[in-house]
């Protein structure tokens, strides 16, 4: 549809771009000049207008909008001819007759008729989801997205591999593989002082999880891995990231 109205709006200025070149020899002719070229500008910006906003108004709407835009260019044709002293139909006419003020009153309520409710009922843009900027960020699915208290040891559990990480400040994230059944609950960090820092994720298995998995382990293997990003805060700035709890690749994400 958005197509379609940009195609009309390029018509419109064409034929209106014709129709004043055409206009010569007219007693009228500034008169009927300056309605033509009002009219297509009118027109030509409020099929603009509908078509920016097409991608989500209902066709029938955009129909009857663009029928109301060409009462408004209509209704501006007859604004500005008035305005010379002659008539709609170029027959002369009082200066003080009221047909201007009333064409100018139509125009501004038949326009606002318009403008007002495809500006109020235009959508609000769609939130992104903390999985889905996670995903985003670095590549491929995030299933979880969580946030946990660095420590300066590791608790006892499973440890999981680090795939990648990303540095915000003194904000760590990391992408960790681990088992659909098991959930990283701890993360261990040792900073050397100059930005390198180890890290060692701990994960643990759901209460139930052997029931259903019979070696109840928590390294990632094939349809079951899950990655969940593990954000933490550092004490300092870090400047790269070492896995030393599974020997994970920890590749840095920009």
């Amino acid at each position: 549809m958005r197509e379609f109205l940009l195609v009309v709006t390029a018509a419109v200025v064409v034929a209106g771009g014709v129709r004043v070149v055409r206009l010569r020899g007219d007693e009228h002719v500034v008169a009927l000049r300056r309605a033509v070229v009002g009219e297509t500008v009118y027109l030509a910006g409020m099929l603009g207008f509908l078509a920016h906003h097409a991608d989500w108004l209902p066709w029938p709407q955009l129909i009857i909008f663009g029928c109301m835009s060409v009462l408004g260019a209509l209704l501006l044709r007859v604004l500005l001819i008035a305005t010379t002293g002659a008539g709609p139909l170029l027959r002369p006419m009082p200066r003080r007759a009221p047909t201007p003020v009333l064409a100018a009153c139509c125009l501004a309520g038949l326009t606002l008729v318009i403008v007002i409710p495809v500006i109020l009922t235009e959508p609000s843009p769609p939130s992104v989801s903390t999985t889905d900027a996670a995903a985003r960020r670095f590549g491929g699915r995030i299933d979880k997205v969580m946030t946990l208290e660095a420590k300066s040891t590791a608790p006892k559990g499973d440890r999981v591999p680090v795939a990648q990480y990303s540095v915000d400040g003194t904000r760590l994230s990391l992408v960790v593989a681990h088992h659909l059944q098991c959930t990283p609950y701890a993360v261990a960090l040792s900073d050397d002082g100059r930005g390198a820092v180890s890290v060692t994720v701990v994960a643990v298995p759901a209460p139930k999880a052997g029931e259903f998995f019979k070696d109840g382990r928590c390294a990632p293997g094939g349809p079951f891995t899950r990655r969940t990003v593990v954000k933490v805060t550092t004490t300092g700035a870090v400047s790269t990231v070492s896995d030393t709890g599974a020997g994970g690749p920890a590749s840095r994400v920009s």
